[in-house]
């Protein structure tokens, strides 16, 4: 019995060890863009990766569509996603669905 419980906890260990942490990832929005993002990875011409406090950071481009050389992961991660002004000024977007956009900030 004892060994089956030292095999059972050495497989939880070995499982979260091989989780990825939690991350953060930042979308960097055009001020008043509406519509659909879409973000294509492993593009060798694509933008170079960028990242800010540890974060990746998207910037997406007034047609909403990114190529980036970044890899794609599968991970837990939080979103967090920001309209981006002529001046740089950041304005949080405070409500974001993938199927239909509202922006409560404005």
């Amino acid at each position: 019995m004892r060994t089956l419980q030292f095999f059972l906890l050495v497989a939880i260990i070995q499982f979260f060890a091989g989780c990825k942490q939690n991350q953060s990832e930042i979308y960097l929005l055009p001020d008043g863009f509406k519509g659909k993002v879409n973000i294509v990875f492993n593009q060798i011409k694509g933008v170079p990766p960028k990242y800010e406090g540890g974060k990746r950071a998207y910037e997406i481009p007034n047609n909403g569509i990114l190529l980036t050389q970044f890899k794609d992961e599968y991970r837990i991660v939080k979103h967090e996603y920001f309209y981006v002004d002529s001046l740089n000024k950041r304005v949080p977007l405070r409500l974001f669905n993938d199927s239909s956009f509202t922006d409560s900030s404005r």
